[in-house]
C-alpha cells in the first residue's frame, strides 16, 4: 500500500523533501525494502522508466536488485522454510 501512495504522490513529495539523502532517497529505500516479487520489481522498474532519476539512480538499482534478491530466494525456498515451519510447529498443518 505505501508503494501505491508513493507512485500516486512522487512528485509532491519530492517537491516537499527534495531528493536529497535525507529526502526522497530514504523514503525510496524504506518503501522498497519491503517489496519481494517479480511483479513488484517489474512495477518498480516501469514506473521509474522514463523519469528523470539521476540524483538517486544508485539507490533504485540496489532497490531493485534487492527486490529481485529477495523474490528469487522466496521461489527458491518457499517450500523448505513453509516445510520447517510446520514441522517445528510455527504454522499449521494443512490436513
Amino acid at each position: 500500500m505505501l508503494w501505491e501512495w508513493i507512485k500516486d504522490n512522487m512528485d509532491q513529495i519530492v517537491k516537499t523533501v527534495g531528493d536529497t539523502m535525507m529526502g526522497f532517497r530514504s523514503i525510496l529505500n524504506i518503501t522498497l525494502e519491503g517489496l519481494s516479487t517479480r511483479e513488484q520489481w517489474e512495477d518498480v522498474k516501469i514506473f521509474f522508466e522514463g523519469k528523470d532519476t539521476e540524483s538517486y539512480n544508485v539507490y533504485l538499482a540496489q532497490s531493485l536488485d534487492t527486490i529481485l534478491a529477495k523474490a528469487v530466494w522466496v521461489e527458491r525456498d518457499r517450500n523448505d522454510v513453509s516445510q520447517w515451519l510446520k514441522a517445528n510447529g510455527y504454522a499449521k498443518i494443512d490436513s
